[in-house]
């Protein structure tokens, strides 16, 4: 007798169990709570509005810059931090962060010219295995001109798989012609101290300076703090840490590098979610 009481007691409140939840869905679905139900809508309604746009706005439109349009729009609603990359800016991305990507060793820049003058060459790299020195133009890339292109774009052909090879022609001030330079690509490290030294005796001098290419990248803090240890080895009195035009980076690396220079247990930053 005892048992059979229990059965029906359970089975009332499994009767009770899916008459809560039946319920609940149905509100759900009545009201538009239902989150799977109003994702499928917004997206009907975005897929509706992209095609009606594709094809009957009274001028041609690119289908992939629309949706890239469309995707950082709906970004803005969130937050300032919130950001879309497409592959191109996400390979971007990883090279400044850890500062490896395939190519020749170099920083170039078109600042008061209309081709790129290179800015800096990287040690033991194929640009410096080929003998590029700082303030060689490179007028053409494969043959074609860099004349006529930004500078991402000469970027974007220098770069390119380790191992592969790229022709470029140089300008190089005191030679009256050009000459060219078959180099091949390689994985390069940019480092993010650039130059050391005294900018006078006693007076030690660091550069992660943005004009040279630095940034705050997965090495940052060891590497500064070799550069430190060398420059200390001088017996110098004082330190200047220059970083003019860096652009930032890795936060904990940026931490790493204030850390070099305060006391123990200091707060640095913090970070609230």
């Amino acid at each position: 007798m005892s048992g059979q009481y229990f059965r029906k007691i359970w089975v009332v409140v499994v009767l009770i169990g899916l008459l809560v939840l039946y319920v609940t869905l149905d509100s759900r679905l009545v009201t538009g709570d239902d989150a799977y139900t109003s994702v499928g809508r917004s997206l009907e309604e975005f897929v509706e509005a992209y095609k009606l746009v594709n094809r009957g706005y009274f001028k041609n439109v690119k289908p992939g810059e629309l949706s890239t349009a469309a995707i950082e729009g709906m970004l803005e609603e969130l937050d300032p931090y919130t950001r879309f990359f497409d592959r191109k800016a996400y390979e971007q991305l990883t090279i400044e962060t850890t500062g490896k990507f395939g190519g020749l060793g170099i920083t170039i820049s078109k600042r008061g010219g209309i081709v790129p003058v290179v800015l800096s060459v990287f040690e033991s790299t194929p640009a410096d295995t080929a003998g590029l020195i700082v303030g060689d133009r490179i007028s053409k890339v494969e043959g074609i001109p860099t004349s006529g292109k930004t500078l991402q774009e000469v970027v974007d052909v220098l770069r390119g798989k380790p191992g592969a090879k790229v022709q470029i022609t140089i300008d190089r001030p005191g030679r009256i012609e050009p000459f060219m330079k078959s180099i091949i690509r390689a994985r390069v490290s940019v480092p993010s101290v650039q130059l050391l030294g005294e900018v006078e005796p006693g007076i030690g001098y660091i550069s992660m300076s943005g004009r040279h290419g630095s940034r705050f990248s997965e090495n940052s803090g060891s590497e500064l703090e070799n550069a430190i240890k060398k420059i200390k080895a001088r017996d110098i009195g004082g330190l200047i840490l220059d970083l003019r035009g860096n652009p930032g980076g890795l936060l904990e690396q940026a931490v790493a590098v204030a850390d070099k220079f305060l006391e123990p247990n200091r707060l640095v930053v913090s970070t609230r979610g």
